[in-house]
């Protein structure tokens, strides 16, 4: 396979997961913690948040794809000097509550 079909399957791919899987994912910064939460709420759209030590930013989207769309170029702009390393990693929850919906 050449390595620009592979891109591009690559890309297909993540373009389907923001379709399908909510972005649950905390970057540790210099500034400290930031997760990023995509969730669904009550009426059915979906919820993008973006909370930290000093953030608590929250948008609704009328599609899963859109909030993660949203969650991962709001993080790119807020943070674009941010490198993942090994602490960055998917949210398993227990280092933030969990916001009630509609909060």
């Amino acid at each position: 396979m050449e390595e620009r079909d592979l891109f591009f399957r690559v890309m297909q791919e993540a373009i389907e997961t923001l379709k399908s899987d909510p972005i649950a994912f905390t970057h540790h910064t210099q500034h400290g913690p930031i997760l990023l939460q995509a969730t669904a709420s009550r009426e059915g759209d979906w919820i993008a948040r973006i909370f930290g030590q000093q953030l608590n930013w929250m948008s609704p989207f009328r599609s899963l794809q859109e909030a993660n769309e949203y969650l991962l170029c709001s993080f790119a702009e807020l943070m674009p000097e941010h490198r993942c390393t090994g602490r960055c990693a998917p949210a398993n929850g227990s280092d933030y509550p969990r916001l009630p919906v509609g909060a």
